[in-house]
């Protein structure tokens, strides 16, 4: 099974306390009155927390953020969200026509009570964030044999990357020149497919590939992302056609059939920023399309198709990163339609970056790994204890239980497979948002499974040569065992020092190749 994540942003920006990116959820004057004076002296610091920030995401603990970031970063932006500071008219002005109404709204609750809410986090909150336990990271790892790519990128700003067996070629989408970069099994360039925005996805039909552009590299609104279909002739030249041409910064394309016409439809996750959706398309002759929407709510970052309840219908499963963070299943009921329900939901800080489904303790059921790591909402970033590499079981019936976690500064995916072939899982984690300045390795690491359950990360060659945001893996050189490559994205807020920036901008590397070496 390939493994794979897209760019979300240039970063995923999941706004604590935000406005939750819709126009619904959150409370108007009205509501404040019906609902019996959310304002009421009678109700703690606590309830009130509770009755307002629950309109829009789960309500986060005081401690998963430190004092000086929910004073600087997150009531700045609950403040706005909020009505209780406007924004300049250049500010307004700046943003996409479709949002300004959510800025220009009568404050939703009082100064009373938006104090009595920040005075309880501020208490509540730790100095600090501890750190969370962790081994030592080990030396560079034999399991993996680093190739780079043999040609230099002017500017490494990669937004896609994926390793297809079948036809022995490394795509790649390049944000610098928006154009998808297609490499023959050496990595050699043979193909350049010119796109309007950077290219956040590919997925292949035969000799029909479907790909998805952001329009912008940084989080937007406008209705300006793309879907394209390139057609390969015999001659190894491609045409390019531009279906849909209206995508709120579609981040992830899926395909399968999901209404059971017999017909591939496309799953587009449109990320967007503050507004953004997730459905499918149905592609009608004569240019036309049909649209099936699934969730009305910005943020989603890639699905995943299985059958969740053993049904024998195709459900979806989509991470979302805006409001209401988690994972949410679509269960099919047939002819188009599906049933919402949410399989885990975490707390707004938790920063989600990828997933996957696997079987992982060989029990006939679905589990998921969940990784976390996302940290681009803030000029400097906290390290957080819970960013990391999670493992969920579940149990047939849409339960799942946390059963492992590896911790992962910054982490941006994971590919779970056995990779030394001994009969257990094996994890290699990569993090966009690596502690750079104390443990730069942690960037790429190969986590080995031990006899005993526990997990030891080893370093793996050439971690340093990019700052690796996007990945696949895939038996590409079909000798038996899995392979993984990363892609470069040098640009990138964090905590970066400035040589290290500089030098990956330099070297140029595209990707990295790891080559298995278990067999």
């Amino acid at each position: 099974m390939n493994t794979r994540t897209t760019l979300l942003g240039l970063v995923i920006i999941a706004a604590l306390f935000s406005y939750a990116a819709t126009t619904q959820g959150l409370p108007s004057r009205s509501d404040n009155v019906q609902r019996g004076g959310l304002d009421s002296a009678e109700l703690s610091p606590k309830q009130l927390a509770t009755q307002y920030c629950q309109t829009c995401h789960v309500l986060p603990d005081p401690s998963v953020l430190d004092k000086s970031t929910w004073i600087q970063n997150v009531f700045p932006t609950m403040r706005t969200a909020m009505g209780l500071d406007t924004l300049t008219a250049e500010a307004l002005a700046a943003l996409d026509p479709s949002v300004r109404h959510i800025y220009n709204r009568p404050p939703l609750m009082s100064e009373d009570t938006w104090f009595k809410i920040a005075n309880y986090y501020i208490e509540n909150a730790p100095a600090t964030l501890p750190n969370a336990p962790r081994p030592p990271i080990g030396p560079e790892t034999p399991q993996f044999e680093a190739k780079p790519a043999p040609w230099r990128a002017l500017t490494p700003l990669f937004t896609h990357v994926r390793l297809d067996p079948a036809l022995q070629a490394i795509i790649l989408g390049d944000a610098s020149q928006n154009r998808l970069v297609v490499c023959d099994a050496n990595g050699e360039r043979k193909a350049l497919l010119p796109m309007q925005g950077p290219p956040s996805s590919v997925v292949i039909d035969g000799g029909q590939w479907y790909a998805t552009d952001m329009a912008n590299l940084l989080p937007h609104d406008s209705a300006a992302g793309g879907l394209y279909r390139f057609t390969w002739n015999k001659d190894s030249t491609a045409k390019t056609e531009r279906l849909l041409d209206s995508l709120r910064r579609p981040v992830h394309l899926n395909q399968y059939d999901l209404n059971g016409d017999g017909k591939k439809d496309l799953l587009i996750s449109e990320y967007g920023n503050l507004l953004g959706r997730l459905g499918y398309y149905e592609l009608l002759p004569k240019g036309k399309h049909k649209y099936t929407l699934l969730l009305e709510q910005p943020g989603t970052i890639r699905t995943v198709v299985a059958d969740l309840n053993k049904d024998g219908r195709p459900d979806v499963i989509a991470l979302t990163a805006q409001a209401r963070e988690g994972l949410v299943g679509f269960i099919n009921k047939g002819k188009g339609r599906f049933e919402k329900r949410e399989l885990i939901t975490v707390h707004p800080a938790f920063g989600s970056s990828f997933f996957n489904i696997l079987d992982y303790n060989n029990d006939g059921h679905m589990d998921i790994v969940l990784t976390n790591g996302d940290n681009g909402d803030y000029s400097s970033p906290p390290y957080k204890p819970y960013h990391g590499v999670h493992i969920f079981l579940g149990d047939g019936n849409m339960h799942f239980q946390e059963s492992v976690f590896l911790p992962v500064n910054g982490c941006y995916g994971a590919v779970v497979n056995d990779f030394d072939l001994d009969g257990d899982l094996d994890v290699v984690s990569l993090a966009y948002f690596a502690n750079f300045s104390l443990t730069p390795e942690e960037a790429l690491m190969y986590w080995e499974h031990r006899a005993d359950g526990t997990f030891m990360p080893s370093r793996m060659a050439k971690f340093n040569a990019g700052r690796w945001l996007v990945f696949d893996a895939a038996d590409f050189d079909h000798d038996g065992d899995m392979d993984v490559i990363v892609a470069n994205t040098a640009y990138g807020p964090g905590n970066v020092p400035g040589a290290m920036q500089d030098a990956w901008v330099i070297a140029g590397v595209p990707f990295v190749y790891y080559r298995n070496t278990a067999r």
